[in-house]
């Protein structure tokens, strides 16, 4: 369709991809204007899995006349095709590129674009396992000639050897034949790319273009060539895409998304799948006890938590990559133990809320949540809460509605009991707060004490009205708390490294990089017995800041967090060249936040993380000696230098401070 060049928009300071239009077609002014109705529609929508247009640009041509051109998204990564040539995809894999295939077509089809020409060439899948389906609607605003001859097809122009050969074998019937058609073309090609991913050859085969098209029309994929414990959920997909009948074909490329679910059910689709590692590496897999949130793996579980070890099944899914290591804390189970909501990726790089069924191989985002953090269900799985920019706000799973409760809120977890009443932290108090999941007025539940610097990640209890929170202080006070609504009473429990959830008549909680278990009586608020070790490796990223490790289900189901992410930070000399010179100091693992170098480049002021707590240190950049500079229970930060580098202004949620330094 042309050349294709990755450019600079210096305008919007952003990567593109330039496809430069071939001469025939840019002077074709029929043509040139069905084009440009085309990519006006295509610009009218956006979907996450769709390469997008950002417009038609025009230039003289060194020759005369004007080069036209399609500003397109820059989708990095391999074509479909470079990924089927390798071999063919794990059963799970190709479900979960063919689930995002789909949802690209539905979305394209409800627009009243058909794409004429999907195939693995025409598809690609970046680093962090997000589909991209390309050039949209090329091949309907091309085609200008008799319906009985192909040869004018967006195919048949191309020269290259092959071209028509590799469109061909995705051609229905009725399209080969030159018929009238619709979107049930898509559903047709859409089977043989599945094929495809699961055979590694193509449905439809043949020495040159007469004999493929020839056997799309009277013959039968090889249905041997599956793998032998293809599911029967699979074949039958296949078969409904692939029906020659056009009566039997499935209409709806929803149909075929939702076959796509039912198949994630089966059995033998979650004993063999793998994944897609996204950036972060993040991989999710579900077992059949503890379960399991890590960097590496996920694993969550249905049975009651006991002191044995537990025999997990394991499988790994496709999920979109955290750009940001403090989105990772920020997952939960559903309390009916159907669901996980996490934290992942939008397509422009934001975090966004997403969701996984338990029993299905694919996550799907929630629209409107972008800059989501540490979302918690409902009480009846049908509703996430979560911040965003300070405010907190409910998401309706079922009608799609988001809307604002209050601003003003921490970033810092929150739970729902079956009153529809929201706990949650909130700044500048730390303490926490209640209100309606509805909205309306916001009331204390909790009140800070002197000695504590904030209260955080409530957890309600099964009645609804006891509730357990995690405390930050000093170490005498910090720990895992209960309390109750309208009773200003209140019980440290005991001392842990993150907060603590309750399930199945234990509390679980982190300590020095282990999950424990303990049992609790949630009547009568007293633990029993010694806790006993539920697994090692607890994600510890996050050590020197209280965040959730883990979450739980009314039915027992659990899922934490495990693995390691080292984010040691490193002060580095580079020269004018951008060449390193030296290092300053040793790495630090409790932050070097918020440097700020003082006015006679002698000493850096940074913020340090230490037992949930922050505060402002100096370093000496001649002789790499760190001290401290502050040492208080409240958060200390952001220091900035008086001009005369006397003084240091640091904020804290105590208040505004400034401190002078001892010369």
């Amino acid at each position: 369709m042309g050349e294709v060049y990755r450019a600079r928009d210096t305008r919007l300071n952003r990567d593109v991809a330039l496809k430069v239009l071939p001469a025939p077609f840019a002077s074709d002014q029929d043509r040139l204007a069905r084009f440009e109705q085309e990519a006006r529609t295509l610009a009218s929508f956006s979907h996450l899995n769709i390469g997008a247009i950002y417009g038609i640009e025009e230039s003289p041509a060194e020759t005369g006349g004007t080069v036209r051109a399609l500003v397109l998204e820059l989708v990095e990564g391999p074509t479909l095709a470079d990924r089927i040539a390798r071999s063919a995809l794990p059963m799970a894999d190709a479900l979960a590129i063919a689930r995002q295939i789909a949802d690209a077509l539905e979305a394209a089809h409800d627009h009243g674009i058909v794409h004429r020409d999907l195939k693995p060439a025409n598809i690609k899948v970046r680093r962090d396992g997000v589909v991209k389906v390309l050039d949209f609607g090329l091949a309907k605003a091309l085609d200008r000639t008799p319906a009985a001859d192909i040869s004018g097809s967006p195919t048949m122009i191309a020269s290259m050897p092959g071209a028509l050969l590799g469109t061909a074998a995705y051609m229905a019937p009725e399209q080969a034949r030159g018929d009238d058609i619709d979107r049930r073309v898509d559903v047709w090609a859409f089977g043989c790319v599945l094929f495809e991913m699961l055979t590694g050859a193509r449905a439809f085969e043949g020495r040159t273009t007469s004999e493929v098209l020839a056997n799309v029309l009277k013959d039968e994929p090889d249905w041997s060539r599956l793998p032998p414990d293809t599911p029967p959920s699979v074949g039958r997909l296949l078969q409904r895409c692939l029906h020659k009948d056009l009566g039997q074909r499935w209409r709806d490329i929803g149909d075929a998304r939702l076959a796509i679910d039912d198949a994630g059910r089966d059995p033998v689709v979650a004993r063999h799948a793998t994944v897609v590692a996204g950036r972060t590496k993040e991989r999710l897999a579900w077992g059949a006890a503890i379960g399991l949130v890590a960097t590496a793996v996920i694993v969550a579980g249905r049975s009651t938590i006991r002191p044995a070890p537990a025999t997990l099944v394991q499988f790994e899914i496709v999920t979109p990559p955290a750009q940001d290591p403090a989105d990772l804390p920020s997952f939960e189970v559903s309390p009916d133990g159907r669901t996980l909501v996490f934290v992942a990726a939008s397509s422009d790089g934001q975090p966004q809320l997403w969701v996984r069924p338990v029993d299905s191989v694919v996550s799907r985002p929630i629209a409107g949540t972008e800059g989501a953090l540490l979302p918690f269900w409902s009480a009846d799985s049908r509703s996430v809460a979560f911040v965003a920019d300070g405010v907190l706000r409910r998401a309706d799973l079922d009608g799609g509605l988001v809307r604002t409760l209050v601003e003003g809120v921490a970033g810092a977890g929150g739970t729902w009991n079956v009153d529809n009443l929201i706990l949650f932290p909130r700044v500048p108090a730390n303490q926490l707060f209640r209100m309606s999941a509805d909205g309306g007025t916001v009331t204390d539940a909790t009140r800070l004490e002197s000695n504590q610097a904030g209260h955080l990640y409530p957890h309600f209890l099964p009645d609804g009205r006891h509730f357990l929170y995690f405390v930050e202080g000093t170490r005498d006070v910090r720990g895992v708390y209960v309390e109750q609504l309208d009773a200003a009473t209140l019980k440290r429990l005991f001392d842990a490294d993150s907060p603590a959830v309750y399930a199945s008549g234990h509390v679980l909680f982190a300590r020095q990089a282990s999950l424990f278990a303990q049992k609790f009586d949630a009547a009568r608020l007293e633990l029993a017995g010694q806790p006993f070790l539920v697994a090692e490796g607890v994600f510890d990223a996050f050590t020197t800041r209280r965040y959730p490790v883990l979450s739980a289900s009314a039915d027992g189901t659990v899922a934490f967090r495990t693995g390691t992410f080292r984010a040691d930070n490193q002060f580095v000399w580079f020269d004018r060249t951008g060449r390193t010179v030296g290092t300053v100091g040793d790495p630090d693992s409790a932050g070097a936040l918020s440097p700020a170098m003082s006015p006679d480049r002698k000493r850096i002021a940074l913020v340090r993380r230490e037992g949930g707590n922050g505060d402002v240190w100096l370093l000496d950049l001649q002789r790499a000696v760190l001290s401290r500079f502050t040492n208080h229970v409240a958060d200390d930060m952001f220091p900035v230098w008086s001009p005369d580098g006397s003084r240091i202004v640091f904020a804290s949620n105590r208040t505004v401070r400034a401190r002078r330094l001892c010369m």
